[in-house]
Formats: C-alpha cells, structure tokens, sequence
C-alpha cells in the first residue's frame, strides 16, 4: 500500500488540510498510520464512506456557515457527491453558472433520490443563468418525474418533504402557481433546520405573489428570529421577500434596512445571484447601490442581465401572461414602480434620479413597448 501526507491528500481531493485531519482522528480513513504527530494517508483514499441515506439536501444552502469563509466550509465536507453539490450552489450563488450546471449534470440521473432533487433544481437555475432553456426545462422534467413519484403514499415521510420542497421551489421561484403540487407548510418541520428558513421563504414568496403582503412579513419576521445560528444563503433569501413586500407597501426606509442585511449576509462570500433572482421585484433598490457601492451593483446587474430575460421567457412559456424581455434592468425597475401607481416623484426619489431622467425612461419605456399609457404597461409586468 503506498501513502502520502495529509497535504497531497487534501490537494488531490480539493478539500482543506485541516479536513483530512479530521477524518483521520475520527477513524474515517482506512488504514490510515500516524507517524510521531503526522498523518500518512493511502493513496487511494477517495473520501470516507457516508450513509446515503443521512445525506444532507443543498448542503450550502442548509448550512449554517461563518460569512466570509463559505469556501472553507464547503473544502471541509467529507463525502465527495456531498461536496460537487455545495460547490456547483456556491458556483451558481457566486454567478459562475457554467461550472454549477457541469457539476450537477453528472448527478441529474442519480439513483440517490436526494442527490437527483438537488442536482436537477441547481441544473435547471444555472442553464436558465447560461442561456440554455432546452436545458432548463431538462432538470425542471426531471425534478418533476423524481417528485411524483415521491408524493404517493409509500414514499418515506422524508422523502415526501423533500420532494414537496423542491417542488414548490421550482414553482414559487418560476411563478408558476401549480396546483397541483402538494403545499409545502406540512412538510416544513420534516425539512433539516437550513431548508426550513428557505422554506419560510418559499412561503414568503408565495403570499408575495397573492398580494397578501403583511402575512409575507409576518413569515419572514417569524424566519429571521427564531433560529440560534445564522443560515447566511437562506436569510439572504428571506431579507430580499421582505424587502419586495415592504416596497409594494411603500416602506421604503424598513425595505433599505433589510436589503442592506441582506447585502452584508451576500458580500463576503460574493453570492450576489440571488439578487439579480429578484431584481425585477426589487423595483429599484439595487440601483439605489450604484453609487454607493458602485462594484458590488456592476456585479449584480451584470447577474441580471444573464438571468433575468431568460427566465422571463421560460415564465412566459409557463404562464397566461407575458413579462416583457425587450427592457434593460434599469428601465425594468423604473416600469415596475409606474406600473403600480408611483409618481413620477416619487420613483425619482427612490431612485436617486432627476424627474426629468425618470420621464425620459418612461418615454423609452414606452416606445420600447409600442405603448401610449401606464394601464397597457401593467401587462408586461411582473406580478
């Protein structure tokens, strides 16, 4: 048997020192020697052997991690699967969508239902963020296939929550309002503690999309106090529904107060997509960053600008009405806000703009739109 130091080992496998050390005092690398105070590891050590059925579901997205060291705590997981899924989400958080759809597309047919789940959801964004739609809607028919078969009566509790989960993931953040697809409050206690806060959100979003604005806070009130550590990806989450719900309600000061939480939740680790997610929605707050924080609002709006026009067409493919994809970001967010009753003041105000600047838009808006009044634009909007 041949072996090599704890430092081939973690370089060879892509994971920290400080992990194969780990696992070592732990007895989770057979034949593993300890010579005076180093380890020697065997050569073809791959990973140590975990139970698949324990396996964890968006490992980075359940995680409660330090904020400035999520590449750390993705280096330090021990089972290989485990570990491509965290790094194809913090690829696809951090705006590398390529590398995260060719992570997960090894694992889209997996066997490991939870493996599969995970990979299809993260397949299905990160084309949509790469332009792929025929590759999209691949992982969103896969998703799918793997969930009806796990909402009938002999699937596992857990499973069923899963399935119920993703699920509902794909159709709250797609706006697709599928009925049939069973409500994800009930599962929400049988979901590990990560994929509950997201779940929170889930159901944010959902209350969001029915204008039913103070039950979104509520929930997401309820979300950012009730768990001991901090959850940085899914509370990013829940500061954005918030932030959206208190900017429909003209709350304009609580809104910014969350959308900063949410920048500092996102800033170290750099996971600025869920941002251009919810660009739209946020009617304005990103651009309120650029000049304030001009590097992180070019990052943001560069992320929208992949993402957003493809996934307005996967929604219009999907739903009775068309979200227009001819508008850029900024005129976006100016046709938002006049779309739902504000000013012309008042949206040069929010957005730091002259009124003469906000009107010029509107007029581009509209010629864009071969429109004459603010009752057509409503149509090209978001919900």
């Amino acid at each position: 048997m041949h072996y090599e130091s704890v430092n081939d080992t973690a370089a060879r496998l892509g994971v920290t020192v400080r992990a194969v050390q780990k696992w070592a005092a732990a007895g989770k690398i057979p034949d593993v020697q300890r010579v005076g105070k180093q380890w020697l590891i065997p050569t073809e050590f791959t990973g140590p052997f975990v139970d698949n059925k324990k396996r964890t579901p968006m490992p980075l997205l359940n995680a409660a991690f330090t904020v400035g060291h999520c590449e750390k705590y993705i280096g330090e997981i021990a089972e290989h699967s485990t570990r491509d899924i965290a790094l194809a989400e913090y690829y696809y958080f951090t705006g590398d969508a390529v590398k995260s759809a060719q992570i997960t597309e090894k694992y889209i047919n997996s066997q490991d239902m939870t493996l599969s789940l995970c990979a299809n959801a993260l397949y299905t964004f990160a084309n949509i963020s790469c332009g792929r739609l025929h590759l999209a809607h691949y992982g969103i028919k896969g998703l799918d296939t793997i969930a009806k078969k796990a909402f009938g009566s002999k699937a596992k509790a857990e499973e069923k929550a899963l399935a119920v989960f993703f699920s509902n993931l794909i159709s709250v953040l797609m706006h697709m309002d599928d009925k049939t697809i069973p409500p994800l409050y009930a599962e929400l206690v049988k979901l590990p503690k990560g994929l509950r806060i997201f779940g929170a959100y889930l159901l944010a979003h959902q209350a969001y999309l029915k204008k039913d604005y103070r039950r979104a806070l509520g929930i997401t009130d309820m979300a950012l106090t009730l768990p001991e550590e901090e959850y940085p990806l899914p509370k990013i989450y829940i500061h954005l529904i918030a932030t959206v719900s208190l900017v429909n309600t003209k709350h304009i000061d609580d809104a910014r107060q969350h959308f900063l939480s949410a920048i500092e939740l996102a800033r170290l680790d750099g996971l600025f997509q869920p941002f251009a997610e919810h660009h739209g929605l946020l009617q304005g707050m990103i651009e309120t960053l650029r000049f304030k924080d001009t590097d992180i609002y070019e990052k943001i709006i560069t992320l929208t600008e992949r993402f957003s026009d493809n996934w307005r067409s996967i929604h219009n493919e999907k739903a009775a009405k068309t979200v227009t994809v001819s508008l850029k970001p900024n005129e976006f967010s100016v046709a938002m806000l006049y779309s739902r009753g504000w000013r012309v003041v008042e949206i040069a105000g929010h957005l730091e703009l002259s009124e003469r600047t906000v009107k010029r838009i509107i007029s581009d808006i509209y010629e864009k739109l071969d429109i004459t009044s603010r009752g057509e634009l409503n149509k090209y909007m978001l919900t």
